[in-house]
């Protein structure tokens, strides 16, 4: 009967130490990986708007400087 006993209060630090290794360890480590996450998605969505816009930059100036070129030359100058 004895050992019974000590037998069942060694389960119970065993389930203590199981208890603050889930909140103190796993929580963190899932917290730290959905953060990774949606850091990466932001950094994602925002490298993305960044390439938009440059995109719609270059194709202005492009479109610009095409018709710079198609249209004729005056040889009249605006009056200052």
């Amino acid at each position: 009967m004895l050992r019974r006993r000590h037998a069942g209060t060694l389960t119970v630090p065993f389930a203590v130490a199981a208890v603050a290794i889930g909140c103190c360890a796993a929580l963190p480590l899932l917290a730290g990986a959905f953060a990774g996450v949606a850091l990466a998605t932001a950094l994602g969505v925002g490298g993305g708007v960044l390439a938009l816009i440059a995109a719609v930059v270059t194709t202005a100036l492009v479109m610009r400087a095409r018709r710079r070129r198609s249209c004729p030359p005056s040889d009249e100058r605006p009056a200052s």
